[in-house]
């Protein structure tokens, strides 16, 4: 009995029903995924909206933390996404803050392959942007 089960799990069509299988639900969760109101179209219609907001925080953040910071990965993108929370919150425009971290490392990267991040600015330096900071908030 045990080597008639191994034989059909071993066979080409026992391997050929599992990735049918697989493919058929992968193509389910696509086409779920791009529907109308699917996550993904719904992404890109946040992102449509709130992309000029998010360009704003990117460069802010870019110009603000200088290149000698310890974690300045980290800081910049802290920083963006705090700044980013403000500009979305004074324009209504809400959203749940895994997608608002997608969007900023979206826009991050688009930005980077155009050559379009400001340049940051030595500790010693003032920043080009206003010297009022803006009041960030806690991120959760």
């Amino acid at each position: 009995m045990t080597e008639y089960i191994i034989a059909v799990l071993d066979s080409n069509a026992f391997v050929a029903l599992i990735v049918g299988i697989a493919a058929y639900y992968a193509a389910q969760g696509y086409a779920t995924a791009i529907s109308a109101d699917g996550p993904w179209v719904k992404y890109k219609q946040f992102l449509d909206r709130a992309r000029p907001y998010l360009i704003g925080a990117v460069k802010f953040a870019e110009e603000r933390i200088p290149d000698d910071t310890p974690n300045k990965a980290m800081a910049k993108a802290n920083t963006a996404l705090k700044y980013a929370q403000v500009l979305l919150a004074s324009a209504n425009i809400a959203t749940p803050l895994d997608q608002l971290r997608q969007a900023v490392s979206d826009i991050h990267e688009e930005l980077e392959q155009k050559d379009k991040l400001p340049l940051p600015v030595a500790s010693s330096d003032e920043p080009s942007l206003s010297t009022v900071e803006p009041e960030l908030p806690e991120l959760n």
